[in-house]
């Protein structure tokens, strides 16, 4: 999954570009429920947009286990990370994991998709987790402040890719759904800024204040 983002007053889905092609129809792991279909993307920020399924979007992310089928957690804000600022992903087969520092910016290509120059950043476990693996590209990255006596998400970031994957996955959900294949998994992360690409694909993250 990813982030939900508005365009001239209507609903999309912001997630990862490589995930499919123009035109394609999308939907998450694990059930027949579908986002819609691919309307445009960016490669420099490996991004793409989504849209529209009946009911539109809510300004929210899917968060905790990858079986959640419901926006959980709502978006009430964007962030911009720079080195040293500490972020969660809700990975979309991984699940929820924080502690992924910002080590600074990188510019990385996946040439299995032909995208080249993708601009971001790169993250590492601070607590050497491999967490985030295959199969949570386009997950959403977000700043988790305690404001106002509640924990506030802020949209950041979108996974990407990974670096040195491994068979180590220290992820509950090591299997890809309804396989026995296993995934690769790492602790560093390749993400991609959320409000540029939204940017790029012509809207804006939606946000649901407090």
């Amino acid at each position: 999954a990813g982030f939900s983002m508005q365009v001239n007053g209507s609903a999309w889905m912001l997630t990862a570009a490589h995930c499919a092609n123009v035109g394609a129809s999308v939907g998450p792991w694990g059930n027949s429920q579908s986002w819609g279909s691919v309307h445009s993307e960016t490669t420099t920020h490996d991004a793409m947009r989504i849209g529209q399924r009946s009911g539109g979007f809510g300004a929210g992310i899917w968060d905790g286990n990858w079986m959640s089928a419901d926006f959980v957690a709502p978006i009430v804000g964007t962030f911009t990370p720079t080195t040293g600022d500490e972020l969660c992903i809700s990975g979309g087969i991984s699940g929820s994991s924080c502690g992924h520092v910002i080590q600074g910016t990188e510019t990385w290509d996946l040439a299995s998709a032909g995208m080249y120059g993708i601009t971001g950043y790169v993250a590492q476990s601070v607590w050497d987790e491999w967490a985030i693996g295959n199969g949570d590209s386009g997950s959403p990255g977000y700043l988790m402040l305690y404001q106002g006596g509640d924990f506030r998400r802020y949209a950041a970031t979108l996974t990407s890719a990974i670096r040195n994957g491994s068979s180590r996955c220290d992820a509950p959900q090591s299997y890809y759904p309804g396989t026995p294949f296993t995934r690769k998994c790492s602790n560093i992360t390749l993400l991609t800024s959320a409000t540029k690409a939204a940017t790029a694909l012509g809207g804006t993250i939606m946000t649901n204040s407090p």
